[in-house]
C-alpha cells in the first residue's frame, strides 16, 4: 500500500519526516523528544533510535536516525528526565520488560549507560506501557496494562478492595487476554526517580497505553476496552479518564465490571466512541494556535485519528469537547509527543510490525506563534479534592473531621475523594458514626464504604441501615447508589439469616418495575438473589419490553439463575433465548449468550431439563438485523429530506417522546447508536445531537445517510489488485494482513485481506448506515422520533 492520504482541519499542516525501514528499523511505537532537537523513538520488538528530524519542508536537510547501540529495546514507553531517558520495555526480547534508565555518564551528549530500575511481571500488548515524569520533578509515573501484575509495593492510594462482585453467579471473560488478566486491571504507580519506592495511584483500567500531564499536575489517560464484547451491555467504548488519587476505574474481565454508573466507580473524562488508543500529550511547547496549546491531543490506532480535546474545568474535576484534527486511512497512529525545539507535534505510525511513518504535525493559522499562558493550578473545588487526597493512607480523629463533611458533595469527584480517604481509616473509628448518619447522601457513601471493607461488625447493623431511607424521597441517583450498596453488603458482608433475605424481598419487590433500565437491572439481580416470589414472570416481562438487545440480556444474566419459574413462564424464556442464537455482536457476544443459556439448563430441574433443551436448540441461526418492527409491515412512503423538514415546522402538536424512543428501536437504531448511554456504539453517539446538528442536518442524516460521512465513522474503499472492491471499516493492521469489517450488524466478521493483494485504501463515499430506515415509519412516528432525539433524554 502507497503512504496514506492525510486529511486535516483547516489551520494545521502534516508533514511526512520519515519512512521507517521495516527492515532495520522495525515498527515504531513510542516517542519523545529530549529538548535538544532530538526525538527518541522505539521499534516494538527492537532496538532504540535516536531521531534528528529534517527541517521543515522548505528548508534544506535530512532527517538523521541512529540506533542505539545498547543493550536495550522493545519499549513501549519513552520519557526524557532530568537529563536521562527513561524506558518502559514491554516487549521482552532483548531485556527483560521492566523500568530502565539511560544515561550519558562521560558528557559527550551520548547515552552510553543502562540500568534496570525495576522488572515488571508482564509482557506484550498488554504490558508494561508508559512512563511520565510527576508534577514535582523527583518522581515518575508508570502504567500498565491489565496483563500485568503489581509490583511488590510500599503504599496504595487505592483501597485494596478490588474484587469481582456478583449477586447471581457472574459471567467472566471468555477469551482473549482478559480471561488471563489481572484481577485489578491495569494500573498507575508512583515511583522515585530511582525506582525504588512504589506507590498505586489508580488501577482499574482494562490497557491504556500513554499518559499525559497538564502543566496543573493533573494527569490523564486512554483506555480500551475488549472489542471482542462489543454489543454486550457491559462493553464501554474508549474513554479518556482524570488519574485521580485512589481511584478505581472498573474495568473487570467479562460481567464483573463495576458498573459505570456505580457510586464506587469514577466517571469518564470524555467518551470517544470505537477505536484502539495509543499515544497522548498536551500540546503547551507547540507553535499551534494557542486554544490547540491547551488542548490534550488523543491518538486512535485502528481508526487512523489525533483529536484535540478541549477541556473545562467543571467543579473537581473536567468536561471536554473533541475535535477531530487528522485522519487518514489506514494511519494506525502509535505514538505523539511535543519537541519544544522547533514547536511541532511530531507522531509515528507502526506497531504489530506493520510500515512505520514519522510524521510532523505544524500550524499554519496566524497566532501559531503565539505561547499560551500557563494556566491556574485549580478552583476551589479541585483544592478541596487535592486536600481530601492528601488525607489518603492517613488516619486519626483530625483525618476524620476533615473528610466527613465532604461526604455528601454534590460533586463525586470530592465525594469519591473524601470516601477513599475513609477507608483508609480503621473502620472501628468511624463505622458508629456512619451508621447514625441522618444526612443521606453523607450516609450513602460511608455506608458505601462499610459495605466495601466487608460490612458492620455486627452483621445486621448496616443492612438495617440502609432499611431506613424512604424510596420515595430518594432522588434517582440516591436510589441507584442506594441498591448498589445493599448489592454489596450481601456479596461482601457476613451472611445473614433466611429471614432477613425475605424482608429484603418485601421490601424491594414491590419496587420492581421501575421502568429505569439501570434501577431495574439493580433490583433484578437483587430480587433474584433473595428469590422473591413472581419475580421471574415480572422479570421476564421487562426483558420483553426492553427496546435494546443490550439491555435484554442484562436482565438475562439475572434471569437465568432464577429457580421460581412457573412452567409457562420458563418456556417463554427458553424461547427466547433460543431466539438470540440469530444475534450477532462481538467476538465474545455468542460465547456469552451460548453461556446464559447453558447456566439456564444447569439451573433447571432434571426432569424437564431436556425439554428446555430442545426449545433452546430450535432456535434460528442465520444472522438477523436488529429491527422490531412487526413482521408483515410494509414500506409507507419513500420520505425525502423536504418533506420531513415541512412536516417538523408545521407540526406544533406535543410529540409522544416514548414512542419516539420505541421507534428509534424499531428501525434498528439502537443497534448502531447510543443515546444516553443505552445502545451500540458503531455509529456517532447521538445523546447531545441537538446541540451538533439542526433540525435539517438531522433529517438529512437520516434520509440520507451517504451526503455527509464524519471522519470518525467513515469507512473504507479497499480495492484489490484484481480490481475487487470491497467497502468497510478497517479493524486491524499486521504486518502482512488488514482486517475489514464489512456488516456493521456483525462486527465479528471480519475479512482478512492479504496486504500484498491491496492495490489501494482510500476513503468510501458510501456510508454503512442503511438508506430508507424510516420508510417503514408513518408520519407521526417519525416526528416523534426526531422530537425525542432532539429531546436528549434518553429513556
Amino acid at each position: 500500500m502507497d503512504v496514506p492520504t492525510i486529511r486535516t482541519a483547516p489551520g494545521f499542516h502534516v508533514e511526512l519526516v520519515h519512512s521507517v525501514s521495516r527492515e532495520t528499523q522495525g515498527s515504531w511505537v513510542s516517542l519523545c523528544a529530549d529538548g535538544r532537537g532530538n526525538l527518541y523513538a522505539s521499534d516494538q520488538y527492537g532496538p532504540i533510535f535516536r531521531v534528528t528530524p529534517a527541517p521543515p519542508a522548505s528548508a534544506k536537510g535530512k532527517t538523521v536516525v541512529q540506533e542505539l547501540a545498547l543493550p536495550i529495546g522493545g519499549a513501549h514507553g519513552l520519557a526524557w528526565i532530568d537529563g536521562r531517558l527513561y524506558v518502559v520495555v514491554g516487549q521482552k526480547g532483548i531485556r527483560a520488560p521492566g523500568l530502565y534508565r539511560i544515561s550519558d555518564t562521560d558528557g559527550d551528549r551520548e547515552l552510553d549507560h543502562v540500568e534496570m530500575l525495576h522488572e515488571l511481571d508482564g509482557e506484550g500488548e498488554h504490558g508494561p506501557h508508559a512512563v511520565l515524569a510527576g508534577p514535582d520533578g523527583r518522581s515518575i509515573f508508570v502504567m500498565a496494562g491489565n496483563g500485568t501484575r503489581l509490583p511488590d509495593l510500599e503504599a496504595s492510594r487505592v483501597p485494596r478492595l478490588w474484587a469481582n462482585d456478583s449477586l447471581v453467579s457472574g459471567i467472566p471473560a471468555l477469551m482473549g487476554s482478559e480471561s488471563r488478566g489481572t484481577p485489578y486491571g491495569g494500573w498507575i504507580c508512583r515511583t522515585d526517580l530511582d525506582g525504588k519506592r512504589w506507590e498505586l495511584v489508580a488501577m482499574g483500567l482494562r490497557n491504556a497505553y500513554d499518559l499525559a500531564m497538564h502543566p496543573a499536575g493533573e494527569v490523564f489517560t486512554f483506555d480500551s476496552d475488549t472489542e471482542f464484547d462489543i454489543n454486550l451491555p457491559w462493553y464501554r467504548p474508549t474513554r479518556v479518564l482524570q488519574v485521580v488519587s485512589g481511584a478505581d476505574f472498573g474495568w473487570r474481565g467479562g460481567a464483573f465490571k463495576v458498573p459505570e454508573s456505580a457510586p464506587d466507580n469514577w466517571p469518564s473524562l470524555i467518551s470517544m466512541g470505537l477505536g484502539s488508543p495509543t499515544g497522548m500529550t498536551f500540546g503547551y511547547g507547540a507553535k499551534l494556535p494557542v486554544r490547540y496549546q491547551q488542548a490534550l491531543w488523543v491518538a486512535d490506532w485502528s481508526y487512523g485519528k489525533l483529536h484535540a480535546l478541549h477541556l473545562k474545568a467543571r467543579g473537581a474535576g473536567f468536561s471536554a469537547e473533541k475535535e477531530e484534527i487528522v485522519s487518514g486511512m489506514p494511519l494506525p497512529i502509535t505514538s505523539l509527543c511535543v519537541n519544544e525545539y522547533d514547536g511541532a507535534i511530531y507522531f509515528t505510525t507502526g506497531g504489530r510490525r506493520i510500515q512505520s511513518r514519522l510524521y510532523r504535525l505544524t500550524g499554519t493559522g496566524p497566532d501559531a506563534d503565539e505561547m499560551a499562558t500557563l494556566p491556574g493550578t485549580s478552583n476551589s473545588d479541585i483544592r478541596i479534592r487535592r486536600a481530601l487526597e492528601r488525607l489518603h493512607g492517613k488516619s486519626g480523629p483530625k483525618t476524620l473531621d476533615a473528610l466527613w463533611p465532604h461526604l455528601g458533595s454534590e460533586d463525586v469527584w470530592i465525594r469519591n475523594a473524601a470516601r477513599v480517604a475513609l477507608e483508609h481509616v480503621s473502620q472501628e473509628e468511624w463505622e458508629v458514626r456512619a451508621l447514625q448518619e441522618a444526612h443521606p447522601r453523607t450516609a450513602l457513601s460511608s455506608l458505601l464504604a462499610v459495605a466495601r471493607l466487608g460490612g458492620s461488625s455486627n452483621p445486621s447493623d448496616l443492612l438495617d441501615a440502609l432499611a431506613r431511607f424512604d424510596w420515595p424521597a430518594l432522588p434517582r441517583a440516591q436510589r441507584q447508589d442506594w441498591l448498589r450498596i445493599i448489592t454489596l453488603s450481601f456479596i461482601r458482608g457476613p451472611e445473614v439469616s433466611a429471614d432477613v433475605h425475605a424482608q429484603w424481598a418485601d421490601k424491594l419487590n414491590p419496587l420492581f418495575p421501575t421502568g429505569d433500565r439501570e434501577l431495574d437491572a439493580l433490583l433484578l439481580e437483587l430480587l433474584i438473589f433473595l428469590q422473591a416470589p413472581d419475580v421471574e414472570a415480572k422479570g421476564l416481562a421487562r426483558l420483553e419490553n426492553a427496546l435494546t438487545r443490550e439491555e435484554q440480556i442484562t436482565y438475562a444474566v439475572s434471569l437465568r439463575a432464577g429457580r421460581n419459574w412457573t412452567e409457562s413462564s420458563r418456556k417463554q424464556f427458553f424461547r427466547w433465548l433460543a431466539s438470540t442464537r440469530a444475534w450477532r455482536g462481538g467476538r465474545t457476544y455468542g460465547l456469552v449468550l451460548e453461556r446464559i443459556g447453558k447456566d439456564a439448563l444447569m439451573a433447571t430441574p432434571d426432569a424437564i431439563r431436556s425439554d428446555m433443551q430442545g426449545i433452546l436448540e430450535a432456535g434460528p441461526t442465520e444472522p438477523a438485523p436488529p429491527l422490531m418492527l412487526q413482521a408483515g409491515r410494509g414500506l409507507v412512503k419513500e420520505w425525502t429530506v423536504e418533506e420531513l423538514v415541512r412536516l417538523v415546522e408545521q407540526d406544533t402538536s406535543e410529540r409522544n417522546l416514548e414512542r419516539g424512543r420505541k421507534m428509534f428501536a424499531a428501525v434498528g437504531c439502537f443497534a448502531c447508536h447510543r443515546v444516553a448511554g443505552e445502545g451500540g456504539i458503531l455509529g456517532p453517539d447521538l445523546t447531545a445531537v441537538s446541540g451538533r446538528l439542526g433540525v435539517r442536518d438531522l433529517i438529512e442524516a437520516v434520509v440520507e445517510p451517504s451526503r455527509t460521512i464524519s471522519d470518525q465513522y467513515g469507512t473504507a474503499t479497499v480495492t484489490l489488485l484484481t480490481g475487487e472492491r470491497l467497502t468497510g471499516r478497517i479493524v486491524n493492521l499486521t504486518e502482512d494482513q488488514l482486517h475489514l469489517a464489512e456488516n456493521l450488524y456483525t462486527p465479528a466478521d471480519v475479512r482478512r485481506i492479504a496486504v500484498a493483494e491491496v492495490a489501494s485504501v482510500e476513503p468510501s463515499k458510501v456510508s454503512l448506515m442503511p438508506k430508507g430506515m424510516i420508510n417503514f415509519l408513518e408520519a407521526g412516528e417519525i416526528l416523534d422520533m426526531l422530537a425525542w432525539l432532539r429531546s436528549g433524554r434518553g429513556q
